[in-house]
Protein backbone atom coordinates (compact mmCIF):
# COMPACT_ATOMS: atom_id res chain seq x y z
CA UNK A 1 0.00 0.00 0.00
CA UNK A 2 1.12 3.42 -0.63
CA UNK A 3 -0.49 6.74 0.65
CA UNK A 4 -2.73 7.10 -1.80
CA UNK A 5 -3.46 3.36 -2.72
CA UNK A 6 -4.77 0.05 -0.84
CA UNK A 7 -4.89 -3.32 -2.12
CA UNK A 8 -6.78 -6.09 -1.48
CA UNK A 9 -5.54 -9.89 -2.73
CA UNK A 10 -8.00 -12.60 -3.61
CA UNK A 11 -7.14 -16.04 -4.96
CA UNK A 12 -8.86 -15.00 -8.23
CA UNK A 13 -7.81 -11.41 -8.53
CA UNK A 14 -6.51 -8.07 -6.37
CA UNK A 15 -8.30 -4.82 -6.22
CA UNK A 16 -6.63 -1.11 -6.08
CA UNK A 17 -9.04 1.09 -4.01
CA UNK A 18 -9.01 4.86 -4.26
CA UNK A 19 -9.97 7.82 -2.82
CA UNK A 20 -12.46 7.80 -5.92
CA UNK A 21 -12.69 4.13 -6.91
CA UNK A 22 -12.31 0.69 -7.05
CA UNK A 23 -10.34 -1.20 -9.62
CA UNK A 24 -10.05 -5.03 -10.25
CA UNK A 25 -7.05 -6.26 -12.04
CA UNK A 26 -5.51 -10.03 -13.06
CA UNK A 27 -2.08 -11.20 -11.05
CA UNK A 28 -0.65 -10.58 -14.12
CA UNK A 29 -0.56 -7.11 -13.62
CA UNK A 30 1.53 -7.05 -10.56
CA UNK A 31 4.48 -5.03 -10.03
CA UNK A 32 6.13 -6.97 -7.19
CA UNK A 33 5.70 -10.03 -5.29
CA UNK A 34 3.28 -10.34 -2.39
CA UNK A 35 2.99 -12.43 0.92
CA UNK A 36 0.94 -15.70 0.74
CA UNK A 37 -1.20 -14.56 3.30
CA UNK A 38 -1.57 -11.07 1.87
CA UNK A 39 -4.42 -13.41 -0.28
CA UNK A 40 -7.62 -13.71 1.71
CA UNK A 41 -8.63 -17.38 1.13
CA UNK A 42 -11.85 -16.93 -1.21
CA UNK A 43 -12.64 -15.49 -4.57
CA UNK A 44 -14.08 -12.28 -5.60
CA UNK A 45 -17.17 -12.56 -7.74
CA UNK A 46 -19.10 -9.75 -9.71
CA UNK A 47 -22.20 -8.76 -8.23
CA UNK A 48 -24.55 -6.18 -9.01
CA UNK A 49 -23.95 -3.30 -7.48
CA UNK A 50 -25.19 -3.18 -3.97
CA UNK A 51 -26.05 -0.12 -1.76
CA UNK A 52 -23.75 0.08 1.72
CA UNK A 53 -26.68 0.78 4.04
CA UNK A 54 -28.07 -3.16 2.57
CA UNK A 55 -25.17 -5.15 4.39
CA UNK A 56 -25.37 -6.29 7.96
CA UNK A 57 -21.79 -4.56 8.73
CA UNK A 58 -23.38 -0.68 7.66
CA UNK A 59 -26.36 -1.96 9.81
CA UNK A 60 -24.00 -2.92 12.78
CA UNK A 61 -21.56 0.00 13.03
CA UNK A 62 -23.94 2.40 12.46
CA UNK A 63 -25.78 1.02 15.55
CA UNK A 64 -22.69 0.95 18.29
CA UNK A 65 -22.45 4.46 17.02
CA UNK A 66 -25.76 5.53 18.52
CA UNK A 67 -26.95 5.93 14.36
CA UNK A 68 -24.69 9.41 14.94
CA UNK A 69 -23.82 10.35 11.31
CA UNK A 70 -20.30 11.82 12.98
CA UNK A 71 -19.60 9.02 14.95
CA UNK A 72 -20.62 6.34 11.95
CA UNK A 73 -18.04 7.93 9.51
CA UNK A 74 -14.89 8.76 12.39
CA UNK A 75 -15.55 4.86 13.04
CA UNK A 76 -15.46 3.91 9.24
CA UNK A 77 -12.39 6.40 8.78
CA UNK A 78 -11.09 3.93 12.29
CA UNK A 79 -11.81 0.84 10.17
CA UNK A 80 -10.48 2.43 6.74
CA UNK A 81 -7.21 3.22 8.67
CA UNK A 82 -6.98 -0.23 10.08
CA UNK A 83 -7.66 -2.10 6.42
CA UNK A 84 -5.06 0.39 4.66
CA UNK A 85 -1.53 -0.68 5.54
CA UNK A 86 0.41 2.46 4.71
CA UNK A 87 1.82 4.11 7.82
CA UNK A 88 3.10 7.45 8.66
CA UNK A 89 5.25 7.80 11.74
CA UNK A 90 4.23 11.56 12.13
CA UNK A 91 0.66 10.28 12.62
CA UNK A 92 1.20 6.70 14.10
CA UNK A 93 -2.12 5.38 16.47
CA UNK A 94 -3.06 3.03 18.45
CA UNK A 95 -7.38 2.34 17.62
CA UNK A 96 -9.43 2.32 20.99
CA UNK A 97 -12.59 0.35 20.91
CA UNK A 98 -14.48 1.35 24.06
CA UNK A 99 -17.67 1.26 26.18
CA UNK A 100 -19.51 4.46 25.90
CA UNK A 101 -20.54 3.76 29.51
CA UNK A 102 -17.69 2.59 31.40
CA UNK A 103 -18.26 0.37 34.16
CA UNK A 104 -17.39 1.30 38.31
CA UNK A 105 -14.04 0.23 39.10
CA UNK A 106 -13.24 -3.82 38.78
CA UNK A 107 -16.36 -4.03 37.04
CA UNK A 108 -16.41 -4.95 33.12
CA UNK A 109 -20.49 -4.71 31.58
CA UNK A 110 -19.29 -5.30 27.54
CA UNK A 111 -21.35 -6.69 25.32
CA UNK A 112 -21.38 -3.68 22.69
CA UNK A 113 -19.77 -5.08 19.68
CA UNK A 114 -16.42 -4.12 19.84
CA UNK A 115 -14.58 -7.25 19.79
CA UNK A 116 -17.22 -8.52 16.79
CA UNK A 117 -16.08 -4.87 14.73
CA UNK A 118 -12.63 -5.94 15.30
CA UNK A 119 -13.28 -9.67 14.27
CA UNK A 120 -14.37 -7.86 10.77
CA UNK A 121 -10.79 -7.05 9.98
CA UNK A 122 -9.67 -10.45 10.16
CA UNK A 123 -11.72 -10.94 6.99
CA UNK A 124 -9.44 -8.63 4.75
CA UNK A 125 -6.07 -8.69 6.73
CA UNK A 126 -3.63 -10.97 8.18
CA UNK A 127 -4.15 -10.19 12.31
CA UNK A 128 -2.17 -11.58 14.94
CA UNK A 129 -4.56 -12.16 17.79
CA UNK A 130 -4.24 -11.32 21.91
CA UNK A 131 -7.06 -12.06 23.71
CA UNK A 132 -7.87 -11.35 27.36
CA UNK A 133 -5.20 -11.62 29.78
CA UNK A 134 -2.52 -10.88 27.63
CA UNK A 135 -0.09 -7.53 28.23
CA UNK A 136 2.88 -6.80 26.87
CA UNK A 137 4.80 -7.35 30.01
CA UNK A 138 5.14 -10.91 29.88
CA UNK A 139 8.11 -12.85 28.05
CA UNK A 140 8.07 -13.49 24.10
CA UNK A 141 4.36 -11.45 24.44
CA UNK A 142 4.65 -10.58 20.83
CA UNK A 143 5.61 -13.72 19.42
CA UNK A 144 3.77 -14.88 16.30
CA UNK A 145 4.31 -11.39 14.77
CA UNK A 146 6.26 -11.55 11.92
CA UNK A 147 6.64 -9.23 8.34
CA UNK A 148 3.70 -10.87 6.91
CA UNK A 149 1.40 -9.23 9.98
CA UNK A 150 -1.00 -6.67 9.22
CA UNK A 151 -2.69 -5.89 12.60
CA UNK A 152 -1.91 -6.73 16.18
CA UNK A 153 -5.55 -7.05 17.76
CA UNK A 154 -5.57 -7.07 21.66
CA UNK A 155 -8.43 -8.21 22.04
CA UNK A 156 -10.59 -7.61 25.92
CA UNK A 157 -7.54 -5.70 27.37
CA UNK A 158 -6.83 -6.06 30.96
CA UNK A 159 -7.81 -3.31 33.91
CA UNK A 160 -4.73 -1.46 33.97
CA UNK A 161 -3.56 -2.11 30.71
CA UNK A 162 0.40 -0.92 30.30
CA UNK A 163 -0.08 1.27 27.70
CA UNK A 164 3.31 2.83 27.90
CA UNK A 165 4.66 -0.58 26.86
CA UNK A 166 3.45 0.02 23.23
CA UNK A 167 4.79 3.22 22.80
CA UNK A 168 8.15 2.11 20.60
CA UNK A 169 5.74 -0.40 19.08
CA UNK A 170 3.52 2.02 17.87
CA UNK A 171 5.59 4.65 16.46
CA UNK A 172 8.81 2.85 15.82
CA UNK A 173 10.64 -0.02 14.38
CA UNK A 174 8.66 -3.25 15.82
CA UNK A 175 11.18 -5.57 18.29
CA UNK A 176 10.27 -9.11 18.26
CA UNK A 177 11.58 -11.11 21.34
CA UNK A 178 11.34 -15.14 20.40
CA UNK A 179 12.35 -18.18 21.75
CA UNK A 180 16.04 -19.32 20.96
CA UNK A 181 17.78 -16.86 18.09
CA UNK A 182 14.36 -16.29 16.35
CA UNK A 183 13.72 -12.41 17.90
CA UNK A 184 13.90 -9.80 14.88
CA UNK A 185 13.24 -5.83 14.57
CA UNK A 186 10.31 -5.21 12.17
CA UNK A 187 10.87 -1.80 10.10
CA UNK A 188 7.77 0.64 10.89
CA UNK A 189 7.25 1.05 7.15
CA UNK A 190 6.02 -2.68 7.36
CA UNK A 191 5.29 -3.39 11.23
CA UNK A 192 1.27 -3.94 12.01
CA UNK A 193 -0.69 -1.52 13.08
CA UNK A 194 -2.45 -2.35 16.82
CA UNK A 195 -6.25 -1.82 17.14
CA UNK A 196 -7.08 -2.68 21.13
CA UNK A 197 -10.67 -3.12 22.60
CA UNK A 198 -11.53 -3.07 26.35
CA UNK A 199 -14.07 -2.58 29.17
CA UNK A 200 -12.08 0.08 30.90
CA UNK A 201 -10.37 3.59 30.52
CA UNK A 202 -7.02 3.26 29.71
CA UNK A 203 -4.45 4.86 31.98
CA UNK A 204 -2.20 7.57 31.34
CA UNK A 205 -2.12 11.22 31.28
CA UNK A 206 -0.32 13.96 28.67
CA UNK A 207 1.38 13.65 25.41
CA UNK A 208 3.07 10.55 24.90
CA UNK A 209 -0.26 8.72 25.83
CA UNK A 210 -2.70 11.32 23.74
CA UNK A 211 -0.63 11.16 20.67
CA UNK A 212 -0.88 7.84 19.97
CA UNK A 213 -4.34 6.44 20.51
CA UNK A 214 -7.40 7.34 18.99
CA UNK A 215 -10.70 6.32 21.24
CA UNK A 216 -14.02 5.01 19.81
CA UNK A 217 -16.52 4.79 22.02
CA UNK A 218 -19.73 2.06 21.32
CA UNK A 219 -22.88 2.90 22.44
CA UNK A 220 -25.16 -0.19 24.62
CA UNK A 221 -27.50 0.13 21.51
CA UNK A 222 -27.18 -3.76 21.65
CA UNK A 223 -27.17 -4.03 26.05
CA UNK A 224 -25.11 -7.08 26.76
CA UNK A 225 -26.65 -8.93 23.62
CA UNK A 226 -23.31 -9.24 21.54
Amino acid sequence: DNKGEAFFYFRNCFVKVTKNEIETFDFSALKEPIWRKQIIGRDLKPTEKIEPSDSEIYRLVLNVCKQNEERFFSLLSALGYMNHSYKDKSNAKMIVFVDEQIGKQGEANGGTGKSLVAQCLRKFKNVCYKGKGWTPEKNFAFEGISLDTDILLIDDAIEKFPFEKLFTHITDDFSVEGKGDKSHVIPFDQSPKTLLTTNYSLRGEGSSYDRRKTVFEFSDYYGSGI
